[in-house]
Parts: C-alpha cells; sequence; structure tokens
C-alpha cells in the first residue's frame, strides 16, 4: 500500500487550520487538513432539536472578517445581525455590556463623585497589578469593579477567583482603558446627544446560515480541495511521532508522512498523540450549552445577555430567534454554563437558570429545555501560571517537529476568527497576495 507524503499535514480543522491550509497551499504546498470531527469547522458546531438549531456559544462574523476574503461566497447565506449587548447588574437591572459609565456613573452625582474617589485612590496607590482583579480595580476603581458586577462575571467566566487569573486575558476580553476615559464618556454623551434617534446605527453581524454551519464549511472545505488540499475528517487520530523520513501519523485510515506538522488541537490532547507521560499542567472550560424555547415575555431587549449578577450558574445566553425568525411561535436561545470539575446534568443546570430569571422577572411564561451539548475543550484557562507553563511546552513540541498555531495550539485567549486568521497569515501567508482565490485556471 503507497504511503501519503505532504509537505504539511494540520491537525485540527477549525478556523487556525484552515487559514494555515489555505496559506500554505497558496504558498505551492501539498497539504492534508486532519480532524477526528465529522466536518471543518473545529469547535463551530450546530445542532438540531426539536425543529430549532442551535450553537456551541455565541458565534458571530463581522462583513470585514478575513475568512471571507479567503473563501469568497462562502457567506452568501449568512444573515445579518442588529447585534445588541446587555448584562444583568447585581442589582438586577439591564445594562450595556461590559460597563455603562452613562448609565451607572454619570447619571448620578453622588455615584459619580465615589467613583472618582475611588479611582483617584487606586491611582495614587500603584499600578495595574499582575492579575485580572488588580487590572480591573486599577482602571475601574474598587466602588465600579464591585457595582458593575465585574468581578462575579469574571468569576462565573473560569470558575477561579479573579485574582489568580492572568490580566492578559481581561485585557484582551475587555477595554477597560476606552471604557473608563471620562474624557471619551463624556464625548460620548455629548454625541448621544445630538444624534437623531431615526438615525441611529446599531452594531451590525452577520451569524452563520439557517440551517447550520455545515453548509458554510461545505463551501470552504470544496474551495481548500480547489488548492489541492486534502481534508479527511474522521480521521480517528491514534499517534504522531519523529522518524527519519519525517513526521509519522497514525490514523484509523492509515499513516502517512508529512515535513512538518501544524498543531491547532488543545496541547492536551497532542501530548496524548506522542505518547508523552509530560505533565501538561494547563486546564480548559469545560463549557454546557443549555438550548432553550420560549413563548411569552422575556423582560429585555437585547440579543444577547451576559449575567453579572451574584446568583445563577450561567453567564451569557443568545437570542437566535432575534436574527433567524421564530419556529412554530416560539422564541429560542442558548445558554452558556461553565463547568467545574463536577458535570451536573443539564436538567439541573436548566432549573438553576430558570429559577435565577424568574427571580429577577425575566422569560415570564413557557420556558423549555430542548436539548444541550457539551464541550470539553471551550477556552484555555489563562491563570497566573499558564504563561510559563504554554511556553515551555509549545518549546517541548518544537524540539518534537511540531509547530502551534491558534487559540487551542497555543493554549492562548483569541477572542474572534479574524485575529487568529491575521495570526496565520502573518506565520504562513507572508508572501501570499491577499486576494480572494478565483479558482484553478481554465475552471478546471
Amino acid at each position: 500500500m503507497p504511503i501519503d507524503r505532504f509537505d504539511a499535514a494540520i491537525l485540527g480543522a477549525g478556523v487556525s487550520g484552515l487559514a494555515s491550509a489555505y496559506f500554505l497551499a497558496r504558498s505551492g504546498l501539498r497539504v492534508c487538513l486532519l480532524d477526528d470531527y465529522p466536518m471543518p469547522g473545529g469547535n463551530h458546531i450546530s445542532r438540531d432539536f426539536s425543529g430549532f438549531t442551535f450553537d456551541i456559544g455565541s458565534i458571530f462574523f463581522y462583513p470585514g472578517n478575513p475568512q471571507f476574503k479567503m473563501f469568497p461566497g462562502s457567506d452568501a447565506d449568512f444573515v445579518p445581525v442588529d447585534l445588541t449587548l446587555g448584562r444583568i447588574t447585581p442589582q438586577g437591572h439591564i445594562r450595556s455590556y461590559p460597563l455603562s459609565i452613562k448609565d451607572e456613573i454619570l447619571k448620578q452625582p453622588w455615584r459619580f463623585l465615589r467613583f472618582a474617589l475611588s479611582l483617584g485612590r487606586q491611582k495614587f496607590l500603584g499600578g495595574p497589578g499582575t492579575n485580572a482583579e488588580s487590572y480591573a480595580i486599577y482602571y475601574l476603581g474598587a466602588y465600579l469593579y464591585r457595582e458593575s458586577g465585574l468581578r462575579n462575571y469574571l468569576l462565573r467566566f473560569y470558575g477561579i477567583d479573579p485574582q489568580t487569573i492572568s490580566l492578559h486575558f481581561v485585557e484582551r476580553r475587555m477595554n477597560l482603558t476606552r471604557l473608563t476615559s471620562l474624557r471619551r464618556a463624556a464625548q460620548d454623551l455629548v454625541k448621544r446627544m445630538r444624534r437623531n434617534p431615526a438615525a441611529a446605527v446599531k452594531p451590525h453581524a452577520i451569524a452563520r446560515p439557517v440551517g447550520g454551519f455545515s453548509n458554510h464549511y461545505k463551501k470552504v472545505a470544496e474551495q481548500l480541495h480547489s488548492l489541492g488540499v486534502e481534508i479527511r475528517c474522521a480521521a480517528g487520530l491514534k499517534a504522531v511521532c519523529k522518524t527519519p523520513a519525517g513526521l509519522q501519523i497514525d490514523t484509523a485510515c492509515g499513516t502517512l508522512f508529512a515535513k512538518r506538522v501544524i498543531n491547532t488541537l488543545p496541547l492536551q490532547m497532542v501530548f496524548g498523540l506522542l505518547g508523552s507521560t509530560q505533565a501538561v499542567e494547563l486546564s480548559s472550560t469545560k463549557l454546557c450549552t443549555l438550548c432553550c424555547s420560549f413563548a411569552g415575555d422575556r423582560g429585555f431587549k437585547t440579543v444577547v445577555l451576559y449575567n453579572f449578577h451574584d446568583k445563577g450558574a450561567w453567564k451569557r445566553l443568545t437570542m437566535h430567534s432575534d436574527y433567524y425568525g421564530k419556529h412554530a411561535g416560539r422564541e429560542f436561545f442558548d445558554v452558556e454554563v461553565t463547568l467545574g470539575d463536577k458535570r451536573p446534568k443539564a436538567e439541573s443546570l436548566f432549573e438553576d437558570f430558570a429559577a435565577h430569571t424568574n427571580q429577577l422577572g425575566l422569560f415570564r411564561g413557557d420556558l423549555r429545555l430542548e436539548g444541550s451539548m457539551d464541550l470539553d475543550f471551550a477556552y484555555p484557562v489563562c491563570d497566573l501560571k499558564a504563561e510559563e507553563r504554554r511556553l515551555r511546552l509549545i518549546d517541548l513540541l518544537a524540539q518534537s517537529g511540531i509547530e502551534t498555531i491558534g487559540r487551542q495550539g497555543l493554549f492562548d485567549y483569541i477572542p474572534h476568527s479574524a485575529i487568529a486568521i491575521e495570526a496565520a497569515r502573518e506565520r504562513y501567508g507572508r508572501d501570499v497576495p491577499w486576494v480572494p482565490y478565483s479558482g484553478p485556471p481554465n475552471g478546471r
């Protein structure tokens, strides 16, 4: 049996893997893309329950996303979204996400005074420190940090104390320096007062096609295939080892060799493929997505709602029916819950969500759990020790001949896909003209 040989093999067909395959193939290399998932797209997963289509997480794109430059036409069936973001404060109010200086500070003089004194004291005491909590308090002051509920959200995101979260995470997750600039807040307030309400522009985004992500990534796969990329999904990855003939990859479908291997899978997984006894000592959040439907008065208008309240295990919900339309007269949405070491049943998580939102006066009516989805590797946990550990592990992989890229491969918090694609372009596509691929010569 002939053995397949490639210039590059990429482990993982998520956004980083697809982008890396695109740039390497455009550079003239023979590329194989491998994934254990049944289709490309990584954690962009959609599932149907009771006629509703749900996703893992809240997945939005902006029209200028470089993915649509690489794969023209793949966004043809995407749905426009007037994306509005809200949060539940510790007081039970619905406010802007992540913060609203106008609502929480400027409307009441005494609040402004407390905020100014708290912030001034923090600036006098020193710098932003080394963790997420000290960073947030430095830019917000202890008063606004507490009143806004940001600490509750940080605790809920990873399930660990914010004092043990790297400030690198909160720098990428929330632009606090912009939010807490009083001069900018005053300028924004004046602009809102002068603006004609009829001309107000909402943030515009697009969401995956109505039927789920499968049709989108089918188009992506077809264009990569036209570039000569071989995609093997449901590959059944078994082992990776370094040999004199190159890097050998064993799968359920056979063995292949590659001059270079690029990993986008979680570090925990790739060390397992190497058969290493190396203690990875890194953890990722586990995520449960509750797939819900509803009829009645939900009690808020935003598309996305974050939980900054001090109760309730859930951290975010996304109203899919706001942009896809209702199904059978019902709204539908998903709810994210970060899981710790224990994995409670979806039914108990739903009961907690229903009780919490009912207490706040939300979702008054017929609320149902239609299904659920679990994800073992959602976000790398960026605690204070993670940076040193991940760099050491990436170096060990390099010694084995394996390159790393992407959120999971680098064990790094990458907030959206455009950043991941630009990183792949910087690494593998510097000499590739940044123009859409128009297909093979003469249409062949």
